[in-house]
């Protein structure tokens, strides 16, 4: 079942969304000490991860079209710890939680909005609305102390497996970091993390109840990725990372601007966001084409979110935007109750727009049905 929402109750969501703040004991840091075996990719074309141009180069080349194929796979196997923050509903409305999982060059705060308050604070909005959420940091990033190889090591697969690890930790046992088990799982993505999610429903169709995929297409803007100029974040940053050169981040605040925002939004908000700004490894760009692949087994409901002015995965007018959304689902053609929905005013990183509540409340409105 296909169904398209153009969702536009602002006054709703801005007033569900300004209500309350979520009292700071409802939310607590978490870590998850998580055993994974996971096939990544093996590359022959591989950058020299002690040649910073080489790195630059090589990240420019596929974020500009360069398809890299793998040759064979390799087997990583290694115990992980990933952290995260677990925000309890205010009033328990279900036995569930939402998983969510960050894009590039940002790590778990884009749930909380960067810190510029519940207008954009997604963990927030969904306490209010009875949901458990938590936020982690994707291997590699945030606050997660490891740094593995960036090329061998931190790629899809692993990612994958990490997130099969730790739902099951969630749904078998309440000896957990969240002291309770739940029955149901949400998985909530942004950009890379909505790719990544699209792997996960792949490989292991029944781990989530539902898919939530936002500032997701299956349409690449190969012209507005390729303006971002990526270089090693060490050397960006050198204050704040010390990781090995295969880490990158956006050089330019301009084009960064320019790639996630567009419409409505506070211009104070992308500097913040620059200077905030995580990384992305040379392994994970290498291979972004592997996760556009179809997941014919996943049978769940499934809604794709994206901004109307995403420069990254969508085109203006809001017609070819929400075209572009409902062929997106033809990756998923078993799931059984698909949704989607353009923001309008809005570019890639919803959760910074003012549309923020819109996007909230428009996900909420889609889980509330199914859980």
């Amino acid at each position: 079942m296909m169904r398209k929402h153009v969702f536009a109750s602002v006054l709703w969501a801005s007033l569900i969304a300004a209500s309350a703040m979520v009292p700071r004991d409802l939310c607590s840091t978490v870590s998850f000490t998580l055993p994974v075996v996971a096939l990544n990719g093996l590359f022959a074309a591989a950058p020299d991860s002690n040649n910073e141009t080489q790195v630059q180069d090589f990240v420019r080349a596929v974020f500009s079209g360069t398809v890299v194929l793998p040759t064979g796979t390799q087997s990583v196997s290694s115990t992980f710890t990933i952290n995260g923050v677990y925000c309890k509903p205010l009033l328990v409305k279900h036995n569930a939680v939402q998983l969510l999982v960050h894009g590039i060059t940002y790590d778990k705060t884009y749930w909380s909005g960067l810190g510029f308050g519940k207008l954009y604070n997604y963990q927030g909005f969904a306490s209010l609305n009875g949901y458990a959420t938590l936020a982690i940091d994707r291997l590699g990033h945030g606050a997660n102390s490891e740094r593995p190889d960036p090329f061998t090591v931190v790629q899809a697969p692993v990612h994958v497996e990490i997130f099969h690890q730790l739902i099951y930790a969630i749904r078998s046992t309440s000896v957990n970091p969240l002291c309770r088990k739940f029955s149901k799982i949400a998985y909530i993505g942004h950009s890379y993390g909505s790719f990544l999610g699209a792997g996960l429903a792949r490989q292991y169709p029944t781990d989530i109840d539902t898919l939530v995929l936002t500032g997701y297409s299956t349409t690449l803007n190969v012209t507005t990725i390729s303006n971002l100029h990526f270089v090693s974040a060490s050397v960006l940053f050198p204050d704040r990372f010390n990781e090995p050169l295969g880490y990158v981040t956006d050089s330019q605040l301009s084009q960064r601007e320019a790639a996630f925002y567009a419409g409505s939004y506070n211009r104070a908000i992308p500097l913040v966001d620059y200077h905030l700004e995580d990384t992305v490894t040379d392994g994970e760009a290498a291979g972004l084409v592997s996760l556009f692949q179809p997941s014919p087994a996943f049978s769940n409901p499934l809604l794709i979110i994206t901004g109307v002015d995403d420069a990254l995965l969508c085109s203006p007018p809001l017609s070819s935007c929400l075209s572009l959304l409902a062929a997106s689902g033809q990756l998923f053609p078993n799931s059984t109750h698909f949704e989607y929905s353009a923001i309008p005013n809005t570019g890639h990183d919803l959760n910074l727009h003012y549309s923020a509540p819109v996007t909230f409340a428009r996900i909420h409105f889609f889980l509330d049905k199914y859980f």
